[in-house]
């Protein structure tokens, strides 16, 4: 089973005569509701063993209507799944299609795809659902990685928005811009963060580069050159690698990396790596050999299993170019998201990006703004991140890789 798919599933018949035999006239005359625990119990464990784990993000309600409220009543947009667990076959509509469940049948939708039940197939009898939903809340942020901005409360509001979730690809691979199977983007509406919000993303040590993420104006002194060799006039990527490999942008280049070392630890060496992205992407990261879009992802290759290593190399981005970018990243650590989802030995970066999402859809994404000029530090490896280039030119950054800090070690001399 394609997990990314919408898909019909059966629960067994067991469990839906548990359902008549022990909770219905419990359910309906609200008397107690201990068996009715006893039965969503169940199902948890055989939903989560044989369909989709069920997490604390999860919500169950019985839904009992007649025909005629199945043709007007709307679902609530937060509904995953529709259990029917009546006598009678019924309907679903999904998309724009009408899909028919018999007794004991399930159907479970992607986080793009509306589910709203019709009516069943005899007009005398009524519909019997047991719907599953996010609970209120789902996409309150959790506490963990940090955000580092010297900037005021207005400039932040600015800077920063949080997605309504994420989305599968799907719908925005296309010859030009194709994505890899299985891939997913951030999904709008965009919004500001609440003072909650920001007090999550931005309150406490910033010191650890394993989970800082650091916004700054870089010297002018270090963009100078770059500007000296008119990229604001680059329209094509053999142009713009044209001017980084001549005498003046292999100079430029070098003061930078001379400027990076200064927050390298223990004086490690720094890669710099020029970019060239044309604009109006709406994700940045790209497979360079097979030609495919990454969407938000954990910088490692695919076939990469996950550990609980955190100290590996992170970079930073300067953004060369004439309009801002943006930096897109969920505020938690490869190992937030181990101790939260609990992977198989053996399970790969891919695939865990791929779980957290198929389980918390609805969980925003952080979009940062980089202005040109400005630079920023993330730790690539060890956060689920992504970029969103130019609008209406060229996104041109530099990209350093390498063991940086979040703050300068010392002062040399450039």
């Amino acid at each position: 089973m394609n997990q990314t798919d919408s898909f019909i599933f059966d629960i067994p018949e067991c469990l839906r005569n548990l359902w008549w035999e022990t909770c219905a006239q419990e359910f309906m005359s609200s008397s107690s509701i201990e068996n009715f625990e006893a039965f969503l119990e169940f199902l948890t464990d055989y939903l989560s063993l044989k369909v989709r784990p069920i997490t604390g993000d999860h919500i169950f309600d019985i839904l009992i209507r007649s025909p005629e409220q199945a043709l007007i009543e709307k679902l609530d947009n937060d509904t995953c799944s529709i259990i029917n667990i009546g006598d009678e076959p019924t309907s679903v509509i999904t998309g724009s299609k009408q899909c028919f469940l018999k007794s004991g049948q399930g159907f479970w939708v992607t986080d793009e795809i509306k589910l709203n039940p019709t009516s069943t197939t005899n007009e005398a009898v009524l519909d019997v659902l047991l719907c599953i939903k996010y609970k209120e809340g789902y996409s309150n942020l959790r506490k963990s990685a940090l955000l580092d901005l010297n900037f005021s409360e207005d400039a932040f509001n600015e800077r920063v928005l949080m997605s309504s979730g994420v989305c599968t690809a799907a719908k925005y691979s296309s010859q030009n811009a194709p994505y890899f199977d299985n891939a997913y983007i951030s999904r709008s509406p965009w919004k500001t963060p609440t003072s909650e919000d920001s007090n999550i993303l931005t309150t406490g040590n910033t010191s650890d580069f394993t989970k800082t993420i650091k916004v700054f104006k870089v010297p002018e002194e270090i963009i100078k050159p770059f500007q000296l060799l008119e990229l604001n006039k680059v329209a094509t990527e053999q142009d713009y690698y044209s001017r980084m490999n001549g005498i003046k942008g292999k100079r430029a280049i070098e003061k930078a990396t001379r400027y990076v070392k200064t927050f390298s630890i223990n004086n490690a060496d720094v890669e710099p790596i020029t970019v060239f992205n044309r604009p109006n992407l709406y994700s940045t990261a790209r497979d360079n050999i097979i030609e495919r879009y990454l969407g938000l992802h954990i910088d490692f290759t695919f076939k990469e299993t996950i550990s609980q290593e955190t100290h590996h190399p992170n970079l930073m981005s300067i953004n060369l170019g004439n309009e801002d970018r943006y930096f897109l990243y969920v505020n938690l650590t490869v190992l937030d998201l181990i101790e939260l989802l609990k992977p198989n030995e053996g399970m790969t970066y891919r695939r865990l990006v791929q779980t957290f999402f198929q389980l918390y859809p609805n969980y925003p994404v952080i979009r940062l703004k980089i202005n040109p000029g400005d630079a920023y530090i993330a730790p690539a490896m060890n956060l689920i991140h992504d970029g969103i280039g130019s609008k209406n030119s060229p996104d041109l950054h530099l990209m350093f890789r390498g063991y940086i800090s979040s703050s300068p070690m010392e002062l040399r001399s450039l």
